[in-house]
């Protein structure tokens, strides 16, 4: 591995797009690793990383009516689907 190359090799042989700013300085993450989005404001976020903590919420709560509609439901099948995958998740486990 070059200087320049940094961890962009062992990036792309795992799969990963090209021009991840990471993959020049850190290693890919294991298996294990999950990513999670926080989408909130600068003040919010330093305070976050501060404390350590990140917000989970239920579908029933997240601020995103449209939630999971990125999936074609023309089909009211699937639409019933998506409805009840949603409430199904809600009664069990929080997003991350």
């Amino acid at each position: 591995m070059t200087k320049d190359q940094g961890f962009i090799t062992e990036w792309r042989r795992l799969g990963y797009q090209e021009g991840m700013g990471s993959a020049s300085i850190l290693p890919p993450p294991s298996s294990e690793f999950v990513r999670a989005y926080h989408l909130t404001s600068s003040e919010h976020a330093v305070s976050d990383i501060e404390h350590s903590r990140l917000k989970v919420a239920r579908f029933s709560e997240a601020n995103d009516p449209f939630e999971l509609l990125g999936l074609n439901c023309h089909d009211p099948k699937t639409r019933k689907l998506t409805r009840r995958f949603k409430e199904s998740l809600n009664n069990t486990i929080a997003l991350r």
